[in-house]
């Protein structure tokens, strides 16, 4: 009963912030994550909010990676198994190309190339502004993929 409340409660709210999708262009990061709930697979939605905050997990490994070339490659490869099984994959790209500073979209498509979650020819519409995203003029960053590889 408790896991049908909190389903109907989400889905009122994200009927607000589709009509809000549609009327507005620039969303905020409650709407985005609001909108979100749309898209989320897991029956179980209490577990909504940790699965979420994986995001903030990935871009903070990513930054790490960008500075100290240093990398927890299971720990990482497991936070996008675990978003790609809790978001549809279409979604999940435009939220991780809009959540993640574009200095990092070649450690981003790397994993989701390695993992299968997109192919080189995918285009994205980011949040928050009309660009479309050409993912096959992003780089793959070599190094990582070499070091992916050979897990």
């Amino acid at each position: 009963m408790e896991k049908k409340l909190l389903k109907e409660f989400l889905l009122k709210k994200t009927k607000k912030v589709t009509m809000t999708l549609q009327q507005q262009e620039i969303l905020t990061e409650e709407e985005i994550k609001q909108n979100s709930i749309k898209y989320y697979t897991n029956n179980n939605f209490s577990e909504f909010e940790k699965d979420y905050v994986t995001l903030k997990y990935i871009k903070k490994i990513l930054n790490q990676y960008k500075i100290k070339h240093k990398i927890n490659l299971r720990l990482t490869l497991n936070y996008f198994v675990l978003l790609g099984n809790t978001f549809e994959k279409t979604y999940l790209l435009r939220l991780l190309f809009s959540k993640i500073n574009e200095e990092h979209y070649s450690l981003l498509k790397t994993f989701l190339v390695f993992l299968n979650f997109c192919s080189t020819y995918d285009n994205v519409e980011l949040f928050n502004c009309k660009i479309i995203l050409d993912i096959n003029k992003i780089e793959i960053d070599e190094e990582l993929f070499e070091m992916l590889n050979k897990l």
